[in-house]
């Protein structure tokens, strides 16, 4: 049993040591015992906090702790503290939270509510600290580490807990607003930020989060409105290069968009999706008819042609603006020839004189009887 010899005169709470026994030497006469026996140690003020206050506080209640950090986050005990004893602190928990009676959090938990970066969290989150306590040690929380800037740690934190908190689509998306413009230039993201489900987008009138796969920002509308979700909020430039927003969507997005823009007859979106370089190297293109021609209508590839096929709806001359970007493109998969060859034309032309004579009844009696047996011969 070892006996310490303590001033309560400042505020010092009585303290609870194991196989301590604290002396009040405030007492009249206890100072000359103390000083004559040399039965008792008189601690310096720093070696009072670590030793003594910081050990109590180290294995008491949360409430006991909350208690004892009074006296330590005061500025005169504060300054006291070497570096090693403020990082014990800064992850111990005795910081009381604001609507939450019996609930601390650890100084770099929490939060300034005067800062800016307090729009990034909702209030039943416990990050607050109570209205008195901050008031009374408020710089002395910031020295350890309460969050007062919107730092690359905590973007990350935020946007995992958007993707993972359960919450509505509106109470997350005000979030992420903020979160934009107090970081307009994110750090690099890794596979698992892009990954997590918090970008409020919609598509068809239905609205839901997203990861950065599965949808884009609207920037690339006309590439992406009939394939995937757009983000409902507008994200800075460096913000879509960190979510991969600069590099074309998985092909299956690619094709779903031109095989919608072709059932809605949308030639600009066409346009659109071959001036992005989207559709360079999908081979699978050379079995949809996807080449707008002159008539309007769609085209595989080897059904349209640079002039002489007029020949609607079964072979075309391709329509001149995409004419312009195909010859941009240079690419074997996109070589147009010139003209038609004579079989070809000669079948085409078969087609529509017949066809342009026949009744409605007799075409479909033509169509379903003559076709497959007649007319497949004069096919190139």
């Amino acid at each position: 049993m070892s006996y310490v010899a303590v001033s309560p005169a400042d505020g010092l709470p009585a303290l609870q040591v194991p196989k301590t026994i604290f002396i009040d030497k405030d007492i009249p006469g206890v100072d000359r015992i103390v000083s004559a026996f040399c039965l008792t140690a008189i601690p310096s003020f720093a070696t009072l906090l670590e030793q003594y206050v910081l050990v109590d506080m180290r294995g008491s209640s949360s409430e006991r702790k909350s208690a004892l950090s009074k006296y330590v986050l005061r500025p005169r005990c504060f300054v006291e503290l070497r570096k090693e004893a403020r990082d014990e602190l800064a992850t111990t928990r005795f910081v009381p939270v604001r609507g939450a009676k019996g609930v601390f959090a650890t100084p770099e938990e929490t939060v300034d509510p005067a800062e800016s970066v307090s729009k990034l969290y909702f209030e039943d989150e416990g990050v607050f600290p109570e209205i008195s306590y901050l008031a009374a040690f408020r710089e002395s929380l910031k020295m350890l580490r309460m969050a007062t800037l919107c730092s690359v740690k905590i973007l990350l934190q935020r946007i995992e807990m958007y993707g993972s908190s359960g919450r509505g689509i509106e109470a997350i998306s005000e979030k992420v607003r903020h979160l934009l413009v107090l970081n307009p230039r994110p750090p690099q993201l890794h596979i698992h930020y892009r990954l997590m489900r918090w970008i409020p987008a919609s598509m068809d009138g239905i609205t839901k989060l997203c990861n950065a796969m599965e949808c884009r920002d609207t920037s690339q509308e006309a590439l992406v409105k009939y394939s995937m979700p757009l983000a409902m909020l507008e994200f800075p430039l460096h913000w879509r290069r960190r979510l991969g927003w600069e590099v074309q969507p998985d092909r299956k997005y690619i094709l779903k968009q031109l095989d919608e823009a072709v059932a809605r007859r949308e030639t600009p979106v066409v346009l659109s999706l071959l001036k992005s370089g989207w559709l360079s190297g999908i081979q699978e293109l050379d079995a949809r008819a996807w080449i707008p021609g002159a008539s309007s209508g769609y085209y595989q590839r080897s059904s349209v042609f640079r002039k002489s096929a007029g020949f609607h709806p079964y072979i075309d001359n391709i329509n001149p603006e995409v004419q312009d970007c195909l010859t941009d493109l240079s690419e074997p998969m996109f070589e147009i020839a010139k003209e038609p060859s004579f079989q070809k034309v000669s079948y085409s032309t078969l087609l529509v004189a017949r066809i342009s004579v026949l009744r409605t009844d007799s075409f479909k009696k033509f169509m379903t009887h003559s076709q497959p047996r007649r007319l497949w011969t004069w096919q190139t």
